[in-house]
């Protein structure tokens, strides 16, 4: 009988299974979803949760108000420097439980302008790859293992729980107990939030269970290489593992490094009372004006709300300029037509075209709510050609052209054929009554992300129709001027009899 460890290592593809025959003697390839995938490691992972209910844990309760307060005191003692003032002033932000679902966070304590630096936030104060090699119990672990050098986030998050056990000694210790005790990301998802993902018809389905994978093949990696590890023996456990990747995923950011030859955010800073040392700062600037009392956010880049709900945590609230859905075509069967025939000339020149230029068959696009991809719309017209003419006309098609009006109406109904299909994939509540299916959801941040899905969706849509309206008009235009070159060649024919 196989044990949850060696079923766990099945499902993420540790180990193989033996392979099962029917009576005929051939192999029984059986049936799997990435839905049905995800939710059944969901299961095993929460059974092994359970096994481990015993092992303490790093992190058991979220912080209070004198864990922050802890944290701010530790800040200012720690080197944050202020351009109006240093250590002595009042500092322009306060630490603070927050309400509802935003969590906790920086408060401003007095007016912000945009484009004011913030603070600066010493090299002292951050844990990073560095920190984690030059940690007496972990360095030597780490450092000549493979998998951990590859992985820098790994390398981090045993930084995390190594600090974290060490408790008060830890340097870190106040930072260590303002972290959250558990964060909404896949690796604390159950059963439940991969199958709203699913029923919502989100691709994000298939990056939430890959992160999840991951996780659980370097835990188990790690469970039996940790007996040189200090925390091994008493906290290793997969609770308190994904707990550390958690802060590792929704908290770590680039700074620079000693070896990286940056010198922009270095500054002289007084240090050990009359020692002076050059040390890195990282500064933190305002994007907007905060006023007294008001929250104080950050900017997490160019992402799709699929990247902040799944690594940071989060969809937000307002429209996403950066949300991007994953799409993948094959030029050999386009949404809307019919599968290429491998014995039509003009189909067999599709995958050669392509390979000229570096492209593959079968493309990974990302529609956003801006307008079409033009690389997806180049993509679809290649594999809307079928004829010679159009064909020989191809290399337009990469400079941002079209090769006739029947091939761009081709393109953009099977562009369109596309968009109907994953609108289609949509919750009808979530489709028909939107404000309704938020307010219903269990999972608001999934459903938040679904609800930006169709609205990038329709947006798509628009952008398809629009086009095809215009190849309409183009049409219309152009009968409209062969009627009039005929009539005025009629015209000129009865003129000519007439003399």
């Amino acid at each position: 009988m196989e044990t949850l460890l060696e079923k766990l290592e099945l499902a993420v593809g540790v180990k193989t299974a033996a392979p099962v025959y029917d009576d005929n003697g051939e192999e029984i390839i059986k049936e799997t979803t990435t839905e049905g995938e995800a939710v059944a490691l969901a299961r095993l992972v929460a059974e092994l949760k359970k096994t481990q209910e015993n092992v303490p844990l790093l992190r058991g309760e979220d912080p209070d108000d004198d864990a922050f307060a802890q944290l701010t005191d530790w800040l200012v003692s720690k080197f944050v420097v202020e351009l109006d003032g240093g250590e002595e002033a009042k500092l322009r932000f306060g630490v603070a439980v927050g309400d509802g679902e935003a969590g906790n966070g920086l408060v401003a304590n007095k007016p912000i302008a945009a484009g004011e630096q913030i603070v600066f936030v010493h090299s002292k104060l951050m844990m990073s790859e560095e920190t984690a090699l030059a940690c007496p119990h972990l360095g030597p672990f780490a450092k000549d293992d493979k998998v951990i050098s590859a992985f820098p986030s790994l390398l981090l998050a045993l930084h995390v729980m190594q600090e974290a056990t060490d408790g008060k000694s830890s340097k870190f210790a106040p930072y260590i107990a303002a972290l959250p005790a558990s964060f909404n990301t896949p690796l604390y998802w159950g059963t439940r939030e991969f199958g709203a993902l699913a029923a919502g018809g989100s691709p994000a389905l298939g990056e939430a269970y890959a992160v999840l994978k991951t996780a659980v093949r370097q835990y188990l990696y790690l469970q039996d290489k940790v007996s040189s590890f200090s925390i091994a023996h008493r906290r290793f456990s997969w609770a308190n593992f994904a707990w550390a990747l958690g802060v590792v995923a929704t908290r770590q950011n680039a700074v620079p490094k000693a070896s990286s030859g940056l010198t922009r955010n270095l500054v002289d800073a007084q240090v050990d009372k009359d020692t002076k040392t050059q040390l890195a700062l990282v500064p933190a600037t305002a994007p907007r004006d905060f006023a007294p009392g008001e929250p104080i956010t950050i900017f997490y880049g160019p992402r799709p709300n699929s990247a902040l709900l799944i690594h940071s945590g989060f969809v937000p609230h307002y429209a996403n300029h950066w949300d991007t859905y994953e799409v993948t075509l094959d030029i050999a069967a386009l949404p809307g037509r019919e599968p290429a025939d491998p014995a039509d000339p003009i189909a067999r020149l599709h995958p050669l075209v392509l390979r000229q230029l570096n492209i593959a068959p079968v493309c990974k696009f990302y529609l956003n709510a801006q307008m079409l991809d033009p690389n997806m719309v180049a993509f679809v017209r290649l594999g809307c050609i079928d004829s010679k003419d159009d064909m020989t006309r191809r290399a337009k098609l990469f400079e941002g052209g079209s090769v006739s009006i029947v091939n761009d109406e081709a393109a953009y109904t099977s562009i369109r054929a596309l968009v109907a299909d994953l609108l289609a994939t949509k919750p009808n509540r979530a489709l028909d009554a939107p404000d309704a299916f938020l307010e219903e959801a269990r999972f608001k941040d999934i459903a938040r992300l679904i609800l930006g899905e169709i609205e990038l969706l329709r947006a798509n849509l628009g952008f398809v129709d629009n086009a095809l309206a215009a190849i309409a008009a183009k049409r219309e235009r152009k009968r409209l001027a062969r009627i009039a070159k005929k009539n005025k060649a009629k015209q000129s024919a009865n003129a000519a009899d007439g003399e």
